[in-house]
């Protein structure tokens, strides 16, 4: 059975939450269905659109803390080729995540749970 991106979003931060009780995130809600008028406000609220669905706010080796762009698999981040983002949304969170790079944050894709796992574990020991 395929996992959504939501699934796979709520497994992490419950993760995180048994795992690493003291450690500090906050995870977007952009994903969710809001009425007309609550997506109105919250486009409002945000700068742009693209950004990463999890930020760990825990600064370590040089980095300061870590943004995650969520993916069910790895087909929902790449077309065929293996090589080449699926559409024009991935390719502007990719920039995102570029852009969060270079302000010396770690930002990057991880695609279901057995990946966000690695990506953050990884991450909090320094490799």
């Amino acid at each position: 059975m395929k996992q959504s991106e939501n699934s796979v979003h709520l497994q992490v931060v419950t993760w995180l939450k048994i795992q690493y009780p003291t450690l500090m995130f906050r995870t977007d809600m952009g994903g969710i269905r809001l009425n007309i008028g609550q997506s109105m406000r919250m486009k409002t609220l945000q700068k742009g659109s693209g950004w990463p669905d999890l930020f760990i706010a825990h600064p370590i080796h040089g980095k300061c803390g870590l943004f995650i762009e969520i993916k069910a698999t790895i087909k929902d981040l790449y077309k065929a080729d293996g090589r080449t983002f699926k559409n024009e949304h991935i390719e502007q969170q990719a920039k995102i995540l570029k852009h969060l790079t270079g302000l010396g944050y770690y930002a990057d894709f991880a695609c279901g749970f057995d990946g966000c796992v690695a990506l953050i574990t990884n991450y909090l020991n320094g490799e």
